[in-house]
């Protein structure tokens, strides 16, 4: 990953190069003020960063997010009848109630991208046979079983007592199957 990271940056430094040095694009601004100026060459080397840093965006609870810089494009949903393979979390309550939670629902919009992508690469972690994908799945699941536990209460006013995050499955497109992936009481 080092290797392709660096090939990217440099390629977009490259980029950078040309546009700036060679075919001398701030030329083109002197008509505009310098703070017009100084905008746009901060959104490029914003938006640069950002490119040489989204890889890592499938990493998630991440400490910085780069939307909307990023390439937001690959979070979004899919509609549900295209699904055969997905995930859910199940929250249970200190009544024992138990009810369905998806972050994602929660934290999508029209426009706006979803966390579609990384729920489902944390759904292969966890099925994996890979024992270091498994066990790097379980990390993830055990921050996002938090970051679940806190939004629902924060949302609701609810203690949860566990969360449980299940692979489903729909293979005849109809009936739901479900198999427990990952559970953690609190």
């Amino acid at each position: 990953m080092a290797i392709k990271a660096g090939l990217e940056t440099a390629a977009l430094i490259f980029v950078l190069w040309l546009l700036f040095f060679k075919f001398r694009i701030l030329e083109y601004f002197q008509v505009l003020d310098r703070i017009k100026v100084f905008w746009f060459l901060t959104f490029v080397l914003l938006w640069t960063t950002v490119q040489v840093l989204d890889r890592w965006q499938y990493f998630f609870p991440q400490k910085v997010s780069f939307y909307p810089l990023a390439r937001f494009a690959m979070f979004q949903l899919g509609k549900k009848r295209e699904v055969r393979e997905s995930y859910i979390w199940t929250v249970e309550l200190e009544n024992g109630e138990e009810k369905d939670f998806n972050p994602v629902s929660s934290f999508s919009a029209i426009g706006q991208p979803s966390l579609s992508t990384r729920l489902e690469l944390l759904r292969e972690e966890l099925d994996s046979e890979n024992n270091s994908k498994k066990e790097h799945g379980k990390k993830e699941a055990q921050l996002w079983a938090n970051s679940v536990r806190n939004y629902y209460h924060g949302k609701y006013a609810k203690k949860v007592n566990s969360v449980v995050f299940y692979k489903t499955a729909s293979p005849d497109g109809i009936s739901i199957l479900r198999t427990e992936l990952y559970a953690v009481e609190f």
